[in-house]
């Protein structure tokens, strides 16, 4: 059940008798702010070794030092270590990725901070793990 409280702010300036000058009606909702967010990529394509693209069908869960890969009824999770920021820079274009690192297969992954592949009319976020492009939305 949400509940939600009416808050009448009163904004007073001090003045020699204290009167107040407006009054505005605000209404308060509680929000829950988590420590870590989850993000999901849904993957549609991978580059392949001919440098064309290939339907695939795959999601990729972040969440804290985990990430759940999904495909098909297969389903594997890795411990990952946060790396950072990693930038590159692309004929005067700067690239942003954070970058893990997946412990147990000594891989790096990069995901991209925004849609920079367009494939077929859509963007794509890229994720590049063990030198593979991969295009998720």
């Amino acid at each position: 059940m949400r509940k939600t409280l009416l808050l009448i702010l009163v904004t007073c300036i001090i003045v020699m008798n204290f009167t107040p000058l407006m009054a505005t009606a605000i209404e308060y909702k509680p929000v829950i702010l988590s420590k870590q967010s989850s993000n999901a990529y849904y993957g549609k394509y991978t580059l392949g070794t001919d440098q064309n693209w290939y339907e695939d069908s795959f999601t990729i869960t972040i969440d804290g030092n985990q990430l759940l890969y999904k495909k098909g009824n297969s389903v594997k999770n890795f411990e990952i270590k946060n790396q950072g920021i990693y930038s590159r820079t692309d004929n005067g274009t700067v690239f942003k990725y954070q970058k893990y690192y997946l412990v147990n297969k000594n891989q790096y992954l990069l995901v991209s901070h925004r849609k920079e592949i367009k494939h077929n009319g859509v963007f794509y976020y890229r994720i590049i793990i063990d030198g593979q492009t991969q295009l998720t939305l």
